[in-house]
């Protein structure tokens, strides 16, 4: 058998009632079923030490208690000492109650009687005990419950005397620790929801700081594309420009070519008449070759005209546009 998740009666130091025994991280609503629990179960004053009682409590998730007497009280009162165990989901009710279920005492329901009990209810809880030698209130079976006591009480006399209604020792047991533990929760809780705010506001800007980062990101990439694309439409008009300039270069050199090549044949054949009229100064036709001597020297000179202005006309080709530093 597993150690009980719950330990709870008198605490021989302090001699009062408290936990021995509590969960690493308890639930809090099972802790108050367990308070509960305790709080509703008292043994007779008059009641031996080899007493046991076993209750059930069906809420989710199951309790099982074995509670009995605790001969530590430093007052030598019968007290009760109560072990509760939490039912997993690996563990199952006839498991759990098989082995809590007393070997040497005798209880007025058998295992298998009271274990029908319990399996007929979905909620609520069940309690078996020695007749006569307890009281219990608040559960929906109660089988061998005292039906004379003076009053309620967790904490019982002497074991010798009759129950004292007046005493401090028949006085409802409300443990401190259960105020203390109900303080120190809610003061955990305090610290943790004022963690968590932080946390959350902590979560909030940064996430705040990230899109405007990002935000101011995209600002800078869309400037930097657009400006990407007016240096492209810039380059590309000055590169077509330029392609212009040297087909327009292209044809005027052509232009140049061509009236060089004719003047060249022009003062040619200017040569062939000079060498003729040299030849035959007396011949009838020389004031016609004279003539026409004029007219090619008066083309010679608009051709050369007209090749300058060619060349004047052909300028170098403009350089390609250089991207500016970043």
């Amino acid at each position: 058998m597993r150690q009980a998740d719950y330990i709870y009666g008198i605490v021989p130091e302090r001699g009062e009632y408290g936990f021995e025994v509590l969960p690493d991280q308890g639930d809090p609503a099972i802790l108050a079923r367990v308070q509960t629990l305790a709080s509703s179960f008292q043994w007779n004053a008059t009641t031996s030490e080899e007493v046991v009682a076993i209750a059930v409590d069906r809420s989710h998730p199951p309790l099982i208690a074995r509670i009995a007497t605790d001969p530590r009280d430093p007052n030598g009162r019968i007290s009760i000492c109560m072990e509760v165990w939490i039912t997993s989901a690996a563990e199952t009710l006839e498991q759990m109650i098989a082995e809590v279920w007393p070997g040497s005492v005798r209880l007025p329901n058998t295992q298998e009687e009271f274990l029908s009990i319990a399996h007929q209810k979905n909620s609520g809880r069940i309690v078996v005990g020695p007749n006569e030698s307890f009281r219990a209130v608040g559960f929906d079976s109660s089988v061998g419950v005292s039906s004379v006591m003076p009053e309620f009480a967790n904490i019982t006399g002497n074991p010798k005397s009759t129950v004292r209604p007046n005493s401090s020792t028949t006085n409802r047991a409300n443990p401190p620790q259960w105020k203390s533990s109900s303080l120190l929760s809610s003061s955990l809780l305090k610290v943790l929801s004022t963690l968590l705010l932080f946390a959350l506001l902590a979560t909030v800007w940064y996430a705040v700081s990230q899109y405007l980062e990002v935000e101011k990101l995209r600002v800078s990439t869309k400037r930097l594309n657009e400006d990407t694309t007016e240096l492209k439409r810039q380059i590309n008009g000055k590169a077509k420009a330029m392609q212009e300039k040297t087909i327009e270069n292209e044809r005027k050199s052509r232009e140049l070519e061509e009236s060089r090549s004719k003047s060249q044949e022009l003062e040619r054949q200017v040569s062939e008449l000079q060498r003729a009229l040299a030849a035959s100064p007396g011949k009838e036709d020389q004031a016609r070759l004279l003539s026409l001597r004029n007219a090619v020297d008066r083309y010679i000179d608009t051709q050369k005209l007209s090749l300058q202005t060619l060349k004047d006309a052909v300028s170098p080709v403009p350089q390609s546009p250089t991207r500016p530093e970043d």
